[in-house]
């Protein structure tokens, strides 16, 4: 237990947690009970949350996706 508390690292922290945290529920919700697919639950969750980071302000510019 000691190894672990002296390796943890806090979650990132920001003002829209709470938002943040509540896409990410649903979308995995969503994947966990089969009613969406995890990759197509993750890049909703992924385009939401980044609406959400945007609005406030917090929208890091975005990487160039890779083929």
């Amino acid at each position: 237990m000691r190894r672990i508390i002296e390796h943890a690292a806090p979650r990132p922290v920001t003002p829209v947690y709470t938002q943040l945290s509540e896409i990410l529920q649903i979308q995995l919700h969503r994947a966990l009970t089969r009613q969406t697919s995890p990759a197509a639950a993750l890049a909703r969750a992924q385009e939401e949350m980044q609406r959400v980071l945007d609005r406030a302000g917090l929208g890091a510019e975005r990487p160039v996706a890779r083929r």
